[in-house]
């Protein structure tokens, strides 16, 4: 799992290893060699207990580097739940009844009873009223599970035949530019916002009133402000990246101030 394989994963795995620590099976062990984590996994803190809380008092070196190492794991592990549930992350998978790879619906990460078996990262159910654990789990619900970007949304089918982008409409002659209309522009300009919006979700990079300059520029003569706006808003909803409906200029990252001497 790419939670698994990130440097900084990696260097307080070592750092673990280096002070004689034990590196921590995370998750419900339900037979040798096979563990089973929560889609809530990490959210709230992480438990004391994944580690053994009297290690502490036993060996407190060991035990603060295997502490440390759980924590960025809990903290990786519950931020890629949030970006599947929010859609910033599409998990593809075959559903239990076969057949062609699906989308796994975003709610699915929002329940309690959503467990990955880390054995082969295939999405089970974990049934709480079951008389013990040999029972719990479900069969897999999804297999193969693949995690990718979200597609962008595709090109109404008047956009397609025309082929309105910004390298071709320059190319145009003057009979072909006439039959662009109003309304293919700005369906175009649509679909450029939300490729946008959809590589950066979560943060926008410029002013929108600099997006609209470049929208112009792209578009000339044929792209009114009032029809750049409903472009925005449709892509804004279309894509999901809510931040990008934020009025004035994007907030900069905070710096920490040095002391006063």
């Amino acid at each position: 799992m790419s939670v698994i394989g990130d440097p900084q994963i990696s260097a307080l795995r070592q750092r673990v290893v280096n002070v004689g620590g034990r590196q921590i099976g995370f998750g419900f062990i339900w037979e040798p060699y096979r563990a089973v984590w929560p889609a809530k996994f990490g959210q709230g803190g992480m438990s004391e207990a994944a580690i053994g809380f009297l290690r502490k008092f036993d060996v407190p070196t060991q035990y603060n580097a295997e502490r440390a190492a759980a924590r960025v794991v809990g903290r990786r592990f519950a931020a890629m739940m949030s970006f599947l549930s929010a859609g910033h992350i599409v998990a593809e998978g075959i559903p239990r009844g076969g057949g062609a790879a699906v989308a796994v619906p975003r709610s699915l990460w929002q329940r309690s009873e959503t467990h990955i078996d880390l054995e082969n990262g295939d999405i089970i159910e974990m049934n709480r009223h079951a008389d013990d654990h040999t029972t719990a789990l479900s069969k897999p619900i999804f297999t193969g599970l693949m995690l990718q970007r979200p597609a962008a949304p595709s090109l109404p089918s008047v956009v397609q035949k025309q082929t309105l982008t910004p390298e071709t409409t320059a190319s145009f002659d003057n009979k072909a530019a006439a039959i662009i209309t109003k309304t293919t522009s700005r369906d175009a300009c649509k679909l450029w916002l939300c490729r946008l919006m959809t590589e950066s979700p979560v943060q926008r990079p410029k002013a929108k009133r600099e997006f609209w300059q470049e929208a112009r520029s792209k578009w000339p003569n044929s792209l009114a402000e009032r029809a750049f706006n409903k472009a925005w808003d449709d892509a804004v909803e279309t894509s999901g990246a809510v931040i990008w409906s934020a009025g004035g200029r994007p907030k900069k990252p905070s710096q920490s101030k040095p002391p006063h001497e």
